[in-house]
């Protein structure tokens, strides 16, 4: 999925939310929660455009996008009168953020381990290599680490691709 792809979904998704039917009432609460979600809109597509670019163990990488995860899930706290969806895409930026300090934090030993499969196995954020070719990051995580960093890694990693790409059909890397 290209970034402009992501960015069409991401705008009309939050854009029907907001206006909930088509129209923004004139009320100037209403207003000021309709720009309160494209202020949160915003910072939505910076996340969801950095993940999908990011280099999965650059740790500098992983600091940004725990930066906008941490600015994205205050932004949609501070909102008043959230909808469902409002709510429901707060719960998800607090799985991706734990996914985020997971990644940076509990899988670091993990990661050395696994440090000379990557140039083989290169897992990317996408939505079809996300466990690298034929999936090779789960036994190369198993072989070298265990059987829990490795669904902590894919757990993670299906919490990020929800952000990043909302059509990904995530259902098959459950079942690994």
């Amino acid at each position: 999925m290209t970034s402009l792809q992501l960015l069409a979904i991401l705008c009309s998704l939050s854009i029907t939310t907001v206006i909930g039917g088509g129209r923004p009432s004139r009320r100037s609460s209403d207003f000021r929660t309709f720009r309160e979600h494209n202020r949160c809109l915003y910072k939505e597509i910076l996340l969801a455009t950095d993940i999908a670019n990011m280099q999965l163990f650059d740790r500098n990488d992983l600091k940004k996008l725990q930066k906008y995860c941490v600015d994205l899930q205050t932004c949609y706290t501070t909102i008043n009168h959230q909808s469902l969806e409002a709510t429901e895409k707060s719960t998800k930026l607090k799985l991706a953020c734990e996914s985020l300090e997971f990644i940076l934090e509990g899988f670091e030993d993990c990661a050395k381990k696994t440090e000379s499969m990557r140039e083989k196995c290169k897992p990317k954020t996408s939505c079809d290599n996300m466990l690298g070719d034929k999936n090779c990051a789960k036994d190369g995580i198993e072989k070298k680490c265990s059987k829990e960093e490795w669904i902590g890694f894919r757990d993670s990693m299906i919490n990020l691709m929800t952000i990043a790409d909302p059509q990904c059909d995530l259902d098959r890397y459950r079942k690994l």
